[in-house]
């Protein structure tokens, strides 16, 4: 693999890789609320 499609494949994984770290603190706050709903402190 050159150089080039390395960089733009290393770019388009950090983008996604990004985009899943958000979705995780998401969900991570949701699991979080549900549980204090539920009488949990996590």
């Amino acid at each position: 693999m050159n150089r080039v499609l390395l960089m733009q494949k290393m770019a388009r994984l950090t983008g996604q890789l990004k985009t899943q770290f958000e979705e995780s603190d998401r969900l991570e706050g949701e699991i979080n609320k549900n549980l204090a709903g539920l009488g949990y402190d996590v």
